[in-house]
Order: C-alpha cells, then sequence, then structure tokens
C-alpha cells in the first residue's frame, strides 16, 4: 500500500490525477490522463477508495476550517445575501440549513468517514469511459479492476428541493451593517420546457443579462440608482424543475426605495430599444448554427427556430412580445433585498404588506431596511 505522499508521487509518474466531487446530487470520481497509463491509474484510485485510513488530527483540522469558514460567512455581505436568498425561496428546505450543525461535526468520527468511503462502491452506481480504447477492452479492464460486491446497494433518494410557491407579498430582512443594500426579486416561473429556451435568452441578452441591457443602461448608466443591476431567466438543472426570473441590484442604502420603484416600472413598462433587441435577436440565432450546422443542414436552408418566428416580423414588434414575459413571469414570486450585519444572519423575521403593495406577489427580503411605527416598509 502507498503512503499519501507515494499516491501523489505515482500520480505524477503516470501523468494522470484523479478527484472526488460531491454535488448535489451525486458523488462523481474521475481519472483522467495518458490513456497507456489509464490501467495503473484506475488501480490506484482503487486502493485509495478501499484503504482509505483514519487520521484523527486530519479530522479536527477539517472541521476547525468548517467552522472558521462559516464565522467568517457572517461576516461577508455577499455570504449572507446568498443564505437570505436562499431562505427566501426554498424556506426551511434552504440549502444553507441543509448541513451538519458545530454539534454534529464536531461529534464525527474518523471512522465513520473512512467507512462511508469503503463501502461507496457497494451502491448502485455508472462507470463511464471516453478515451480511444474500444468498449469490450475498456469492460474487461474495469472488471478486472473495479472491485464491487455480486449485488449492490440500492443508492439513497436524492431529496428534491424546488422554490416555494408565493401566494402574496411578504417581506423578509435581517439587520446587517453596510454602506450598500443588496435586492433581489425572484419569481418561479412555469415548469422546464424546452420550447422556451430561445425566447427566454432573448429575454436575458435584451433585457438585463449584460452592460447594454436594459435594466444596467436603466438602472445604472441613465438614473444612476445601482452599483451594479441585471435581471435574467435561470433554467433549471433538470427537466422537472422550474424556470426562475431574477432581479438583482446593489445600491446605496438612500436609494433603496427609489431603486425599487424604477425596477417595478421597467418591468411594468418594459423599455423599447429596436437596435439592442435586434441584436439579441441575432445573437440567439447565431448560438443556434453550430447545432444546426451538426445536424446536417446547410448554411441556406437553416431555419429560424420556432419559438423565434413571433418575434421575427421587426425588432419593435418582437420588443412587445417580450415584455408579458418581463411583467407577468408566472404564478408566484420573491423580491429579496438586503444590508449587510455584524450581528450574523439571523432567522429572518416576517413582514406582510398591506393594501398598497405592488400587485405582482412576491417576498421582500430585506436586511436593515427602515420601517415606519406600524410595520409597513
Amino acid at each position: 500500500k502507498h503512503t499519501p505522499e507515494q499516491l501523489q508521487e505515482e500520480f505524477y509518474k503516470l501523468a494522470c490525477n484523479y478527484s472526488v466531487n460531491v454535488g448535489q446530487e451525486n458523488i462523481n470520481i474521475s481519472v483522467s490522463g495518458l490513456s497507456e497509463n489509464m490501467t495503473k491509474a484506475m488501480a490506484l484510485v482503487e486502493e485509495i477508495i478501499a484503504d482509505a485510513q483514519p487520521n484523527d488530527q486530519a479530522l479536527q483540522m477539517l472541521v476547525a476550517r468548517i467552522l472558521k469558514s462559516r464565522e467568517n460567512a457572517k461576516h461577508n455581505q455577499q455570504s449572507c445575501f446568498r443564505a437570505l436568498g436562499n431562505y427566501g425561496i426554498y424556506g426551511e428546505d434552504s440549502p444553507t440549513l441543509d448541513q451538519l450543525s458545530e454539534a454534529q461535526l464536531k461529534a464525527l468520527t474518523c471512522q465513520q468517514l473512512t467507512d462511508a468511503l469503503h463501502t461507496l462502491f457497494s451502491y448502485q452506481h455508472r462507470v463511464l469511459f471516453y478515451g480511444p480504447e474500444s468498449a469490450d477492452a475498456i469492460a474487461k479492464t474495469v472488471a478486472d479492476i473495479h472491485q464491487t460486491p455480486k449485488k449492490l446497494l440500492k443508492a439513497p433518494a436524492n431529496k428534491k428541493v424546488t422554490p416555494k410557491a408565493v401566494s402574496e407579498n411578504i417581506v423578509y430582512f435581517v439587520d446587517y451593517n453596510a454602506n450598500q443594500t443588496y435586492m433581489r426579486e425572484h419569481f418561479r416561473g412555469e415548469k422546464f420546457n424546452t420550447k422556451n429556451l430561445a425566447v427566454l435568452n432573448i429575454f436575458n441578452e435584451y433585457f438585463g443579462g449584460s452592460m447594454n441591457a436594459i435594466v444596467f443602461q436603466e438602472m445604472r448608466e441613465k438614473r444612476s440608482l445601482a452599483y451594479s443591476a441585471q435581471s435574467y431567466y435561470a433554467t433549471p438543472s433538470d427537466k422537472d424543475g422550474y424556470f426562475t426570473n431574477a432581479a438583482i441590484i446593489a445600491t446605496q442604502n438612500d436609494k433603496l426605495i427609489d431603486a425599487m420603484t424604477a425596477f417595478n416600472e421597467l418591468f411594468d413598462d418594459m423599455p423599447i430599444a429596436e437596435a439592442n433587441f435586434y441584436m439579441a435577436q441575432e445573437d440567439e440565432h447565431h448560438q443556434l448554427l453550430p447545432q444546426l450546422r451538426e445536424d446536417g443542414l446547410r448554411h441556406e436552408e437553416e431555419p429560424f427556430p420556432d419559438s423565434l418566428r413571433g418575434l421575427s416580423q421587426g425588432a419593435h414588434g418582437g420588443c412587445r412580445q417580450l415584455q408579458p414575459q418581463a411583467h407577468r413571469p408566472s404564478e408566484e414570486g420573491l423580491h429579496v433585498s438586503r444590508q449587510g450585519s455584524r450581528h450574523g444572519l439571523q432567522r429572518p423575521r416576517q413582514v406582510r404588506q398591506g393594501e398598497e403593495a405592488h400587485p405582482r406577489r412576491h417576498l421582500r427580503i430585506l436586511i436593515n431596511p427602515t420601517f415606519s411605527g406600524d410595520g409597513t416598509l
């Protein structure tokens, strides 16, 4: 068996490397490098997984780094903004809350961790290969090297987390002592549908996805209401997820109300800039050309995508057809805004707005805003 230093040296000699990545839904173990050395590299990875040894000192140092990182995050404005946004969007299912507590971390033992690693290949998994070897040759190599039990255990089910539906206007905020306010307005749209992708890409480019977009030009360049501003539709990571629309600004504390008012105006009455729209439309069309060519179409035969046909009758008409995507994103939404806190991230307080609230249903998440005596914003 090899020591950690010897393993590092062996991979260097083989001109290969490996990585272990734990994602939200998968654990990926990858090996890459020279194809003629791949068999030896795979054998080394098998050794690492099967023969990992406990190291109490390393675990204590790891736990200390994690706790220190969490403490530092409480004093970082953007980290608090992300945590607060996750709570507003997902509630108690927030990814920020889905982690081991300090007590749980300190209670972990090296034996627990190494046992979990040693049994990793006992669960159902897939082996993917990209390289010059034939399928039969690589299948034999994997069968010879990759040690698994005859009957594999069923992999644990993933916890699906989706944005919460919002049926009324709600404000979340956390006090944070800072000179800037971060604000995020979040809407949950329709479920994923490939037919919407082209139009949403045009919306992102035209309305809020770049320095030439409407949001940046209006909020920063023309009105000087924000240091940064953007609005975009995000595509879910799986086919059962939802499209989401986010509007984000960073502004001075005393400009918060004016910035929010201006943002709402842009959503309700999107400005028309024909040249900008034409560029966004052309950019999306050209993005599709490589795929069209792979499908064997000659350039002169490349069709205009069906999802863009309704927008192709001149930029002016196309701009107007994009407007419903901006101010009617769907049934529910979220408005997130924050202003930093030396007190750290606390459980957000909830404030329900009165009838004067903007007609779009959303959540607002703020940090250190100004409230009147009756509790309204």
